[in-house]
């Protein structure tokens, strides 16, 4: 699927504008101007904050037949920055309609986050299940560590990929519930490095 990437953390690339010229210029005009051209000029021109622009070509992927539902997405991406009660409600419309959605799931997440709604944020970070991705897993993590559940976080944390961040999450969640010597089997676990003896030393009695 096509949305399934659009929530996910922002790469380089080409702008909007680079991306359209090189599509007609490969004789690509049919995409280009079809439903996912559209919607991924949506994208571009979104993540260039050219919301006007972007507000245009979503209207031209909903003339050009695009599915509703990803239209609802796009439109979601655009208004989020300076709407983002809107955005919720448009991704509760996408969810509705595909309720395992993981990249709706994970940006309404964001944004009940970021109005401050974290009870509802932490609801849906928890759907996400195997499907969280790291930065969706620290979010959980520092969710549940603020309303004070610091051994659900730390549940939360064991339960991602063993990437470092999440180590260093979980090192800090064993201090704060007073278990300095787990801290140090978990940092003692990991390959040794002037960063980990670095944090060794703050653990350390």
């Amino acid at each position: 699927m096509l949305w399934i990437t659009w929530f996910g953390r922002a790469q380089a690339h080409p702008s909007a504008d680079e991306q359209y010229a090189a599509a007609l210029a490969q004789g690509a005009s049919e995409t280009a101007e079809g439903p996912s051209g559209w919607l991924l000029r949506v994208r571009a021109l979104t993540e260039e904050g050219r919301r006007d622009e972007a507000l245009v070509a979503l209207q031209r992927a909903r003339s050009a037949g695009a599915d509703p539902v990803d239209l609802a997405l796009a439109r979601a991406l655009v208004v989020a920055p300076a709407q983002p009660r809107l955005a919720i409600d448009e991704l509760g419309a996408v969810l509705a309609a595909r309720p395992d959605h993981g990249g709706a799931l994970a940006e309404r997440a964001r944004l009940y986050a970021r109005v401050g709604d974290s009870e509802l944020a932490i609801a849906d970070l928890a759907r996400l299940g195997g499907g969280a991705t790291v930065d969706d897993v620290l979010l959980l993590v520092r969710l549940l560590t603020d309303a004070g559940r610091a051994e659900e976080a730390l549940a939360a944390a064991d339960a991602g990929p063993p990437v470092p961040a999440l180590v260093v999450a979980a090192v800090r969640l064993e201090v704060s519930l007073g278990r300095p010597e787990a801290a140090l089997g978990r940092i003692d676990a990991m390959p040794r490095t002037a960063f980990w003896d670095a944090l060794r030393a703050e653990v350390e009695p």
